[in-house]
């Protein structure tokens, strides 16, 4: 039952797709007709052909729009590199306006372009930035550890953890960091990701190390 229906979906969805092409193809070129109605012939069908090929495009953008958002306005990618003697089961990112750290993005926000920036992560695990920009909370970014491998953000919030000064926080883990699939059990060692107090006495210990 549900793979038929999974199937209908699909279905549907490739309709939609072939209709929104065709309907930019006749659109442009009917467009295209209408204004070369005093052209000669040649010149009238190669400006109708043109015109359909726009159209064709415009509704391919569309299509990747529609259903294909992540690809036409890549997340943005966060790198993490490790500082000597890195030690940490998880890294937080802590957004402190006082912080003199600042987080440097490249990219210009362009189609099929993702904003990318890199951070060293101190032996703590915990990286104080004056601003977050294009990953405040709340926005979907992605994470690449130390290693190359995709690491996962679990828990943030647009208030820091009590007593830090931060106004944000992100809660980044590793990608090998829960083996048993457990996504309510942290790693060993790690805080309740929704466990305020927990949070913050987890940072001021580790900063404490510095």
């Amino acid at each position: 039952m549900g793979g038929d229906q999974g199937n209908g979906l699909a279905l549907v969805i490739l309709i939609v797709m072939v209709l929104m092409v065709v309907g930019g193809i006749a659109l442009f070129a009917f467009a295209g007709r209408l204004l070369t109605r005093k052209l000669a012939p040649p010149r009238r069908h190669l400006v109708t052909l043109l015109m359909a090929l726009v159209g064709a495009g415009l509704g391919w953008l569309l299509v990747i729009a529609t259903f294909y958002e992540s690809t036409l306005w890549p997340p943005p990618r966060l790198g993490l590199t490790a500082a000597p003697g890195f030690d940490a089961t998880v890294v937080i990112l802590l957004e402190d306006p006082r912080s003199p750290r600042t987080l440097e993005w490249r990219g210009s926000g362009l189609p099929f372009s993702a904003a990318a920036g890199e951070i060293a992560v101190p032996p703590s695990g915990i990286v104080r930035v004056r601003s977050f920009g294009p990953i405040g909370v709340g926005a979907y970014f992605e994470v690449t550890w130390f290693d190359g491998g995709r690491g996962f953000l679990v828990a943030g919030g647009n208030r820091g953890p009590p007593g830090t000064g931060a106004t944000a926080y992100h809660l980044l883990e590793p990608p090998d960091a829960r083996p048993d699939a457990r996504p309510d059990k942290p790693p060993p060692g790690a805080p309740q990701s929704y466990d305020g107090p927990a949070l913050a006495a987890y940072i001021a210990q580790r900063e404490r190390r510095r």
